[in-house]
């Protein structure tokens, strides 16, 4: 299946200013680790002045899927939604 994990935070717990912090987020964020939790990232958007993070990926397992996503749940909210592509479900209508 394929998700949108949107993630936010608060400003004053973003890691912005620690470079040590950004290391770790940005290996958790990696194809790597996505890898290692049986997920694959399909791409990945940010709106830094919003402290929004959007976050395609797919797995097939809900374990998998927390496994994966558990620095971001740590930071801050983070909802994880099931989407499909359009053109999948357009050609079923």
């Amino acid at each position: 299946m394929i998700f949108l994990a949107i993630h936010t935070h608060l400003p004053e717990k973003c890691i912005i200013d620690n470079p040590q912090k950004i290391k770790k987020f940005r290996a958790s964020l990696s194809e790597e680790e996505a890898i290692k939790n049986g997920c694959r990232i399909l791409n990945v958007y940010v709106s830094p002045t919003e402290h929004i993070a959007y976050i395609i990926f797919e797995t097939n397992n809900h374990e998998n899927m927390l496994g994966f996503l558990k620095p971001l749940i740590k930071l801050g909210i983070t909802e994880i939604k099931p989407v499909d592509e359009w053109k999948e479900v357009s050609s079923t209508l």
